[in-house]
Protein backbone atom coordinates (compact mmCIF):
# COMPACT_ATOMS: atom_id res chain seq x y z
CA UNK A 1 0.00 0.00 0.00
CA UNK A 2 1.18 3.55 -1.21
CA UNK A 3 1.69 5.86 1.87
CA UNK A 4 0.09 9.42 0.89
CA UNK A 5 1.63 13.27 1.68
CA UNK A 6 -0.17 13.17 5.47
CA UNK A 7 1.02 9.56 6.33
CA UNK A 8 4.45 10.21 5.44
CA UNK A 9 3.99 13.87 7.26
CA UNK A 10 2.80 12.29 10.35
CA UNK A 11 5.43 9.44 10.04
CA UNK A 12 8.15 11.56 9.70
CA UNK A 13 7.22 14.11 12.83
CA UNK A 14 9.19 12.68 15.81
CA UNK A 15 12.27 12.20 13.65
CA UNK A 16 12.23 16.02 12.88
CA UNK A 17 11.06 17.06 16.60
CA UNK A 18 13.64 15.06 17.89
CA UNK A 19 16.43 16.41 15.51
CA UNK A 20 15.39 20.00 16.29
CA UNK A 21 15.67 19.15 20.24
CA UNK A 22 19.30 17.96 19.90
CA UNK A 23 20.17 21.19 17.83
CA UNK A 24 18.30 23.17 20.75
CA UNK A 25 20.02 21.52 23.07
CA UNK A 26 23.55 21.92 21.66
CA UNK A 27 23.08 25.59 21.00
CA UNK A 28 22.39 26.04 24.68
CA UNK A 29 25.61 24.27 25.83
CA UNK A 30 27.04 26.30 22.71
CA UNK A 31 25.66 29.51 24.21
CA UNK A 32 26.35 28.48 28.29
CA UNK A 33 30.45 28.24 27.61
CA UNK A 34 30.68 31.51 25.38
CA UNK A 35 28.91 33.42 28.40
CA UNK A 36 30.60 31.55 31.18
CA UNK A 37 34.08 30.54 29.85
CA UNK A 38 37.14 32.27 30.06
CA UNK A 39 38.07 34.79 27.26
CA UNK A 40 41.57 34.09 25.94
CA UNK A 41 42.56 36.58 23.21
CA UNK A 42 44.50 36.00 19.96
CA UNK A 43 48.04 36.90 19.95
CA UNK A 44 49.48 38.64 17.27
CA UNK A 45 52.86 38.28 15.28
CA UNK A 46 54.64 41.46 14.80
CA UNK A 47 56.40 41.48 11.78
CA UNK A 48 59.79 42.89 11.78
CA UNK A 49 58.78 45.02 8.60
CA UNK A 50 56.38 47.22 11.38
CA UNK A 51 57.16 50.38 11.50
CA UNK A 52 56.81 52.09 15.08
CA UNK A 53 55.70 55.45 15.20
CA UNK A 54 57.74 58.12 16.83
CA UNK A 55 57.54 58.52 20.59
CA UNK A 56 55.38 61.31 21.58
CA UNK A 57 58.09 62.94 23.82
CA UNK A 58 60.29 63.48 21.22
CA UNK A 59 58.08 65.34 19.14
CA UNK A 60 56.12 67.56 21.49
CA UNK A 61 58.35 69.99 23.36
CA UNK A 62 56.49 71.19 26.65
CA UNK A 63 57.31 74.34 28.12
CA UNK A 64 58.68 74.17 31.50
CA UNK A 65 56.67 76.80 33.00
CA UNK A 66 53.47 77.75 31.58
CA UNK A 67 52.16 81.64 30.99
CA UNK A 68 50.68 83.26 34.16
CA UNK A 69 47.32 84.81 33.38
CA UNK A 70 47.40 88.69 33.71
CA UNK A 71 44.07 89.85 34.21
CA UNK A 72 45.16 93.90 33.00
CA UNK A 73 45.62 92.59 29.35
CA UNK A 74 42.35 92.82 29.33
CA UNK A 75 41.56 96.20 31.25
CA UNK A 76 43.75 97.84 28.83
CA UNK A 77 42.57 97.18 25.77
CA UNK A 78 38.55 96.82 24.47
CA UNK A 79 38.00 93.51 23.01
CA UNK A 80 35.04 94.15 21.08
CA UNK A 81 35.49 97.28 19.50
CA UNK A 82 34.45 101.17 20.33
CA UNK A 83 30.63 101.71 21.79
CA UNK A 84 29.08 104.38 19.82
CA UNK A 85 27.18 106.88 20.92
CA UNK A 86 25.47 107.04 17.23
CA UNK A 87 21.79 107.29 16.95
CA UNK A 88 20.32 104.21 14.99
CA UNK A 89 18.83 104.61 11.57
CA UNK A 90 15.29 103.52 11.24
CA UNK A 91 15.35 99.90 9.97
CA UNK A 92 11.99 101.30 8.12
CA UNK A 93 10.87 103.12 5.54
CA UNK A 94 7.28 104.42 5.14
CA UNK A 95 5.21 106.26 2.95
CA UNK A 96 2.18 107.84 3.60
CA UNK A 97 -0.71 106.13 0.91
CA UNK A 98 -3.97 108.24 2.70
CA UNK A 99 -5.26 109.53 5.66
CA UNK A 100 -8.93 109.72 6.69
CA UNK A 101 -9.33 112.87 8.68
CA UNK A 102 -12.75 112.49 11.23
CA UNK A 103 -13.99 111.45 14.29
CA UNK A 104 -10.85 108.90 14.30
CA UNK A 105 -8.31 110.16 12.41
CA UNK A 106 -6.87 106.98 10.80
CA UNK A 107 -3.57 106.55 8.17
CA UNK A 108 -2.53 104.10 5.79
CA UNK A 109 1.44 103.57 5.74
CA UNK A 110 3.04 101.35 3.41
CA UNK A 111 6.47 99.91 4.16
CA UNK A 112 8.67 99.77 1.35
CA UNK A 113 11.60 97.94 3.23
CA UNK A 114 8.89 95.18 4.26
CA UNK A 115 6.54 95.71 1.65
CA UNK A 116 3.69 95.55 4.35
CA UNK A 117 0.88 98.21 4.74
CA UNK A 118 -0.59 99.64 7.85
CA UNK A 119 -3.25 101.37 9.16
CA UNK A 120 -2.74 102.87 12.55
CA UNK A 121 -4.73 105.30 14.47
CA UNK A 122 -2.97 107.87 17.44
CA UNK A 123 -0.79 105.48 20.24
CA UNK A 124 -0.72 102.34 17.75
CA UNK A 125 2.64 100.67 16.88
CA UNK A 126 4.25 100.41 13.92
CA UNK A 127 7.52 97.99 14.32
CA UNK A 128 9.59 100.42 16.80
CA UNK A 129 7.41 103.74 16.20
CA UNK A 130 4.40 104.65 18.01
CA UNK A 131 1.65 106.80 15.96
CA UNK A 132 2.17 110.37 17.48
CA UNK A 133 0.25 112.57 15.75
CA UNK A 134 -1.97 112.14 11.96
CA UNK A 135 -3.14 115.36 10.08
CA UNK A 136 -4.24 115.57 6.58
CA UNK A 137 -1.03 116.29 4.93
CA UNK A 138 1.57 114.12 7.54
CA UNK A 139 1.88 111.25 9.87
CA UNK A 140 4.17 111.97 13.08
CA UNK A 141 6.19 108.38 14.51
CA UNK A 142 7.64 108.31 17.75
CA UNK A 143 10.31 105.96 18.45
CA UNK A 144 13.07 105.91 21.40
CA UNK A 145 15.73 107.32 19.64
CA UNK A 146 14.70 110.01 17.02
CA UNK A 147 10.70 110.92 15.46
CA UNK A 148 10.17 110.79 11.79
CA UNK A 149 7.53 112.64 10.10
CA UNK A 150 6.29 111.39 6.88
CA UNK A 151 4.64 113.54 4.40
CA UNK A 152 2.48 113.18 1.48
Amino acid sequence: MKKTAPDFFYDILPTVNFLLLVCAIFLLVKLLFVIFGTYTPAKINVSSSFIKPPELSESLVVPKQLPIFQEEVFQKKQLFGQTTTNKRKPTQTFVLAGVSVGAKDIAVLKDITNNKSYYCAVGDMIGEFRVKEITKDKVILESANNTLEINR
